[in-house]
């Protein structure tokens, strides 16, 4: 409910739990009190937690006073995806009531039976949801309604666009869990797997994907084309900007042939990707020596129309000496994490406006972080929080988990996941 609510500022939670008959009771009191309602009656509904309730109502104020321009776009995405065979994002909730347009009538899909469902005028100014019982303690669940909600295609969703939001790391070999990509002095590139495991089995045993990579003077990685596969973005000494795009392959032909992006790019001393402004494309983000901070936004093009005309988000940037991008407040939207010279590490949180009030107010999340010679953040452990990847000095590799509260509590306790890594030139 609060992605909802970040989602389109001004809207309101209109509900969850209520005393009668329907998703938005538990199953246990359904069963007691209505036994004879649908809310119970399929398998889907049998499962998971019987003291829970399943339905979400979300509430647009302005359709209240008749304007039903933002529910209807909601609705809508709703709608298309409930219709579209091969779009399977939906498939673990029940229905949805809303407004795709401006009559007076409510419209609604049964995403089980495939079928237009309807129900009374209030859905005309609020969404009611309502979740399959066995799937309402499902995190992934809740991610692919808000993809929906958010217009992300299905090969963005297939991919992990979230994942996009969190950070340089990325799902390289399409398995749902984020790898990590490393490059070593002699030019070589390698994957190394994440394995849903903790510690030093985070990541499991690398596998080459390149070589001669000893030039580029920036790496990172996200699904750039919007193809649903990770694509790697790198920059080389005379300020070009290419794209290897991915391929689904393994080995060194996980990326394919390049493909130039810029010109110019020489004099950007911080580069990296992000949907920074929340359209589902990839943008770049890029500080220059002035210290002016600016954004490149995804078109959804390609070649050198890749990125569009930049706007500028920020100045005196020049001092901070790690900057990354991530979605570390879990609200949706891109946040910036940078580190200064005396080891202070900050969160300038996305406001979803544009321009210089892109990211609003920082807040401080951590002390003493000099030492670290590589920082950046991804959701490594699967529980849908960024966490902080550190490396040190002496090679050793840190996570510093996500904990879903804020200021210097936003990371919790670290614990290693390997050794030896001082070698690595550039880590992503």
């Amino acid at each position: 409910m609060q992605q909802l609510l970040a989602l389109q500022p001004g809207t309101v939670n209109g509900g969850i739990y209520a005393n009668k008959s329907g998703y938005h009771n538990t199953r246990a009191a359904n069963q007691s009190s209505w036994p004879d309602n649908y809310s119970i009656r399929d398998a889907e509904d049998r499962g998971g937690p019987a003291d829970k309730a399943a339905a979400y109502d979300w509430t647009f104020p302005d359709a209240q006073g008749g304007n039903y321009t933002t529910i209807a776009k909601y609705s809508r995405r709703l709608l298309d995806s409930g219709r579209d065979a091969g779009d399977p994002r939906l498939n673990g909730w029940r229905e949805f009531f809303g407004q795709t347009d401006t009559d007076g009538e409510v419209e609604g899909w049964d995403f089980r039976r495939g079928r237009a469902a309807s129900s009374d005028s209030s859905h005309l100014w609020h969404i009611h949801l309502s979740e399959d019982r066995d799937k309402v303690t499902d995190l992934e669940n809740k991610k692919a309604v808000l993809s929906v909600l958010r217009g992300e295609t299905v090969a963005q969703w297939r991919a992990g666009s979230g994942r996009t939001l969190t950070g340089r790391l990325a799902d390289i070999n399409g398995d749902g869990r984020v790898d990590l990509l490393a490059r070593f002095p002699d030019g070589n590139l390698f994957v190394y797997p994440g394995t849903g495991k903790s510690g030093t089995e985070t990541f499991g045993e690398r596998y080459q994907v390149g070589i001669g990579w000893n030039e580029a003077t920036a790496i990172t990685v996200a699904d750039v084309n919007g193809d649903g596969r990770v694509d790697l973005l790198a920059r080389f000494p005379d300020g070009n900007l290419f794209v290897y795009p991915g391929t689904g392959k393994s080995g060194t032909e996980t990326f394919g042939e390049r493909y130039q992006v810029g010109i110019g790019w020489n004099e950007a001393t911080a580069v990296t990707v992000a949907d920074v402004n929340g359209d589902g494309r990839v943008d770049l983000l890029a500080r220059f020596p002035d210290g002016n901070l600016f954004v490149y936004p995804g078109t959804g093009k390609s070649g050198t129309e890749t990125f569009g005309e930049r706007y500028q988000v920020g100045i005196g940037w020049n001092d901070a000496t790690a900057i990354t991008v991530a979605d570390v407040n879990g609200d949706g939207r891109a946040d910036i994490l940078a580190r200064f010279p005396d080891g202070n590490l900050y969160v300038y949180p996305g406001t979803g406006r544009s321009g210089t009030e892109t990211f609003g107010e920082r807040y401080q999340v951590g002390i003493g972080w000099n030492d670290a010679t590589a920082i950046t953040v991804a959701d490594i452990n699967g529980d849908g929080r960024a966490d902080l990847l550190a490396r040190f000095p002496d090679g050793n590799l840190y996570v510093y988990p996500g904990t879903g509260k804020s200021g210097t509590e936003t990371f919790g306790e670290r614990y290693q996941v390997g050794t030896g890594w001082n070698v690595v030139t550039a880590l992503t």
